[in-house]
């Protein structure tokens, strides 16, 4: 991947990351709850750059 290509995939990342941080905020969920939730969109969004890396993305 190139330094552009990996830039924004680190900001697409973020951008997925604060989308989700707050809608567990307006949910009103208990802590862990919103931890659980916050570890499966970081395995989904690291799992799908892993894919897209080894796919030549």
């Amino acid at each position: 991947m190139t330094g552009t290509a990996t830039f924004v995939a680190i900001i697409t990342a973020l951008g997925a990351l604060v989308l989700a941080m707050r809608g567990l905020q307006s949910h009103r969920l208990p802590t862990e709850k919103k931890v659980r939730m916050a570890v499966m969109w970081i395995l989904i969004i690291a799992g799908t750059a892993f894919l897209f890396s080894r796919l030549g993305y």
